[in-house]
């Protein structure tokens, strides 16, 4: 009997390492660029460090919330920077 002759045999299905057959290997996911993945800790990194500074005294929180813009901006810019490299 021929591998392509029994049920499912050409359709997908993978073999394992003893030759019989099994579940097709999963896609791999594409790759999350370094940028995408520091934004969430960056921006709260920085919402910390406002926290910080208004603790020591400087400005409030209130009044600094510009630099949480500015910090996903510049993000953002270096995301797209690395992506129209590639």
């Amino acid at each position: 009997m021929n591998p392509s002759d029994a049920p499912g045999g050409s359709m997908g299905l993978g073999t394992s390492p003893m030759g019989t057959p099994g579940p097709a290997p999963l896609p791999l996911s594409p790759p999350i660029s370094l940028t995408r993945a520091a934004f969430g800790p960056v921006l709260l990194i920085v919402i910390g460090l406002l926290f910080v500074i208004e603790y020591a005294g400087g400005p409030r929180v209130g009044q600094t919330w510009p630099a949480l813009i500015i910090t996903a901006g510049l993000l953002k810019l270096a995301e797209y920077m690395r992506n129209r490299e590639v």
